[in-house]
């Protein structure tokens, strides 16, 4: 595929990847927008669209974004049968308001909050932060898309409170684009 990186007015940056589908998955194209917001409170959006250049309407019923780990000790995860395995030490995880979780490291003092904004779920899966939507969305034939709802990513200092308070004020407009 191809893709473009720009400069939004907010002073972040955004990435947006193009790609083409092949064999089976020929008339389908996805595109993975992501976007990056330094500052005090940095944090990190991705979105998703599928464009279908087929004959027929898909439904799209469910999306897996990321996997995330924080680990207080310097073991990198490693691959383990072609699968990631988190160290061995990981943070702990805290649910919060739907479609949301935490995970923070209480001996480094620093956590990730993950929030799907739609239908969406955060939970721990193999020792790490699943991030999932689920719903049903059709990108129509013939040029039809399908906007998949965005997962948001807060990094933060402090106890597990902070990342919760991040996406509360995010989702309020208090913390913008």
């Amino acid at each position: 595929g191809w893709q473009t990186v720009a400069t939004p007015a907010n002073g972040g940056r955004s990435l947006t990847v193009h790609l083409s589908g092949v064999r089976s998955n020929t008339g389908y194209e996805v595109e993975a927008n992501y976007e990056v917001i330094p500052g005090k409170k940095p944090y990190f959006i991705r979105s998703l669209t599928l464009i279908n250049r087929t004959d027929k309407a898909v439904t799209v019923e469910s999306c897996l974004y990321d996997r995330w780990a924080i680990s207080s000790n310097s073991v990198p995860g490693k691959k383990i049968q072609g699968r990631f395995q988190a160290p061995p030490h990981m943070a702990r995880f805290v649910a919060g308001p739907t479609g949301s979780g935490t995970l923070v490291d209480d001996a480094l003092g620093a956590g990730a909050t993950v929030s799907v904004e739609a239908s969406g779920e955060v939970m721990v899966e193999n020792s790490a932060v699943v991030s999932r939507w689920k719903g049903s969305l059709e990108a129509t034939a013939q040029n039809g898309r399908a906007y998949i709802p965005e997962t948001v990513v807060f990094a933060f200092r402090g106890v597990a409170p902070s990342g919760a308070d991040l996406l509360t004020r995010y989702r309020a407009g208090k913390i913008k684009k």
